[in-house]
């Protein structure tokens, strides 16, 4: 048996704070008009004061995102409150996109957040970041996605005429049987004497060029200024591992011209477990790297009580015969 670990990658800025806890990350895009990010923002609801003056009681913040160019002068701020009954924060928490156009550069951008209803819940947030698209040929930075429907009007939310409420983790858990995502690619019509690519959209093994399974997508495009590509993977059979989102664009004679890589991690109950998909596992700096050689097999041992029969399977039978590293990831993954 298995149980999901609140797991980020180091790509998704995590928060956490004595009372108030959050995840932050920020995503990179260019525009004709001007370059531009998107902040996304999630704060856990239980984490929030009641307001316990009012009828219904509601959950309160007041958020500040301001940024920096290199001579530390503001160029963008943000300044809101979010308030939300206190039933609806604790079952859904509260997500925030916004999104600030700034011209090509490298910036700070700061983050406060405040409980409106305990003024002493107030925590601060820094992080640097590049943007430049200076190269002919571009990605912008992956966004992974909650939930989409096409768009009526446009918002902050809306990309490419759709709308795309975003996925603030890269941790996918059991219950999630998708894996949803959008993307763009820039300067695709400025590369002399192609005018159509393929995109080859792949799950690999993180750490490898092993693609994991079935899960590959190729799909030509014709060469355009900006191609706005929303693709989603049924990850129902995609077992716990750390694997990388890659995609990679090819020209007409099949040479890859640019490759990007998202890294993400994906517990999942209700797959089989496999010695071969336990190399997927990363456990680098984790419990498990550091436990006793001498003792793995006592501590498969002591998980017998709890383990499914496919897992009691490789206790039993297997346990003798596999190498430490496989007892460690099997440990890891448990």
């Amino acid at each position: 048996m298995k149980y999901p670990l609140l797991i980020f990658l180091n790509f998704v800025i995590s928060i956490s704070f004595a009372q108030l806890e959050a995840i932050f990350d920020l995503k990179r895009f260019d525009s004709s008009k001007e370059p531009y990010i998107e902040t996304y923002l999630l704060i856990y609801g239980n984490t929030l004061t009641d307001d316990n003056d009012s009828i219904e009681p509601k959950k309160s913040i007041e958020v500040l995102q301001y940024i920096e160019d290199e001579n530390n002068e503001i160029i963008s701020h943000k300044k809101y409150h979010i308030t939300e009954d206190a039933d609806y924060v604790i079952k859904n928490n509260i997500i925030d996109l916004k999104r600030f156009s700034i011209p090509y550069g490298y910036y700070k951008i700061y983050l406060e957040i405040k409980d409106l209803n305990n003024p002493d819940k107030i925590t601060y947030h820094q992080q640097e970041f590049d943007l430049s698209f200076s190269n002919t040929l571009n990605f912008s930075d992956i966004e992974f996605i909650d939930s989409y429907w096409k768009a009526n009007d446009e918002s902050e939310l809306t990309k490419s005429g759709i709308e795309i409420v975003p996925l603030v983790s890269n941790y996918f858990s059991s219950e999630f049987e998708k894996l949803a995502y959008y993307f763009e690619v820039y300067g695709t019509d400025q590369i002399k004497d192609e005018t159509e690519f393929l995109l080859k959209q792949s799950i690999r093994i993180n750490g490898s060029d092993e693609i994991a399974g079935q899960y590959n997508r190729v799909k030509k495009y014709k060469a355009t200024e900006v191609i706005p590509v929303l693709n989603t993977f049924d990850i129902n059979n995609l077992p716990t591992g750390n694997y990388d989102l890659t995609i990679e664009l090819v020209n007409s004679k099949n040479e890859i011209l640019i490759t990007l890589k998202t890294p993400f991690q994906r517990t999942n109950l209700n797959n089989n477990i496999n010695l071969n998909r336990l190399n997927a596992v990363d456990i680098s700096n984790t419990f498990a790297s550091y436990l006793p050689k001498d003792s793995l097999l006592d501590f498969m041992q002591c998980l017998t009580p709890l383990a499914s029969t496919l897992e009691l399977n490789i206790i039993d039978k297997k346990a003798k015969k596999i190498n430490d590293t496989l007892k460690r990831q099997f440990i890891f993954s448990f």
